[in-house]
């Protein structure tokens, strides 16, 4: 249901509407630490190996992703720069290296 009225909420904004949606967005990502990416150590033999192999994103970062996708392919193309736009201004004000790096990720992941 959030993501249907997260669509909605973006699919007819004008540029100062995307802007006023992320503003928001980008707020609960921060709070919730959704875009720390969490590598679980596997126990097990071959545990370095199966690390390795079977890495997966953590679920609060597969959410900011999902969070982002949706935003982009219900939006105005046209209106798309500046959800990009605001997610690097974001990078830049961001504290912790680690959110830096998985915001980034996010951005590589839904051009």
């Amino acid at each position: 249901m959030g993501e249907a009225i997260l669509r909605e909420l973006v699919s007819s904004a004008s540029g100062s509407t995307v802007k006023a949606v992320l503003a928001p967005v980008l707020n609960h990502c921060d709070l919730h630490s959704l875009w720390e990416e969490s590598k679980q150590a596997v126990k097990a033999a071959f545990a370095w190996f199966l690390f390795v192999v079977l890495h997966k994103y953590s679920l609060y970062f597969q959410l900011a992703v999902h969070i982002f996708e949706v935003i982009m392919f219900s939006i105005q193309i046209d209106h798309s720069y500046i959800v990009i736009e605001r997610v690097i201004s974001h990078i830049e004000k961001a504290k912790k290296p680690v959110a830096e790096s998985c915001m980034a990720q996010v951005i590589h992941l839904i051009i």
